[in-house]
């Protein structure tokens, strides 16, 4: 009985996820990988919240119901089969009776969990991926590819970066050192990002530089959007590295690294 209830949630939060989307005209921003995903998804969040309507998760996904909770603005927790009777009924009326709302939301998840991936491909299509550094192996990406109007998802990743993903007739924002629609390097704390005629330069804190190639990846979503060099090297310049949030990364990295040797 408690599968068939969780299952029919599961499949009415989706329908009502695709509803509001589809209603509010909703961006989503995908951020994966191994490492980093939580300090590009801030990174990301600075640079647009003062010109558009953002949201975004501010805890891992965790379990499958923690996507549709942060498409549906909800607190991503558990609830008694009242509550939830509730948050449904609550989000039908809301999409019967609120003004459009555009807004863009960005979120970052660990692609290892398949049914997290399953939702994803099922009910809900990305407007744009960031691909950070990854195993080979993504459940997530290989439904995401599977799924129908693929084709008009932008992935943006560095080649080198994100290992094993090719696929044809897809759009791709490249940021790389060496060839790319961005192309940056770095000299000790300065990292140098180039796109067309534009030059930026960001200091990067001494306490985390181990963050220098997460950073284009969030300039890249910036200028997909439409922000200039000014305003993102503005929006970096005013960006709290928050030890939370870089150690948590430091973390990520550590734990990728250790399973790069394992493997």
């Amino acid at each position: 009985m408690k599968k068939i209830l969780r299952s029919l949630l599961k499949n009415i939060l989706g329908i009502l996820s695709r509803n509001v989307i589809s209603k509010h005209n909703t961006e989503i921003i995908v951020i994966i990988g191994w490492t980093g995903s939580s300090i590009v998804r801030e990174l990301i969040y600075n640079e647009l919240k003062d010109d558009f309507n953002v949201r975004r998760n501010t805890k891992d996904l965790w379990w499958d119901l923690s996507v549709p909770l942060t498409i549906l603005g909800y607190k991503d927790k558990r609830r008694s089969i009242f509550n939830w009777t509730l948050l449904i009924i609550r989000t039908f009326f809301s999409l019967l009776l609120k003004k459009r709302y555009a807004h863009k939301i960005v979120i970052n998840m660990d692609t290892s969990y398949d049914d997290i991936a399953k939702f994803w491909s099922k009910y809900i299509k990305p407007d744009i991926v960031v691909m950070l550094k990854e195993n080979p192996k993504s459940k997530l990406i290989d439904k995401i590819l599977r799924s129908e109007n693929s084709e008009q998802i932008l992935f943006v990743h560095n080649p080198k970066l994100f290992k094993g993903f090719s696929a044809k007739n897809i759009r791709e924002f490249i940021y790389s050192q060496q060839k790319g629609d961005i192309i940056y390097k770095r000299n000790k704390d300065i990292l140098l990002v180039k796109f067309k005629d534009q030059e930026m330069k960001v200091r990067i804190p001494r306490a985390c530089t181990f963050i220098w190639e997460l950073i284009p990846a969030a300039i890249s979503v910036g200028i997909l959007e439409g922000l200039g060099f000014g305003s993102l090297k503005a929006d970096l310049s005013k960006f709290s590295f928050h030890p939370y949030q870089l150690n948590q990364g430091l973390q990520q990295l550590k734990n990728f690294l250790h399973k790069d040797i394992d493997e």
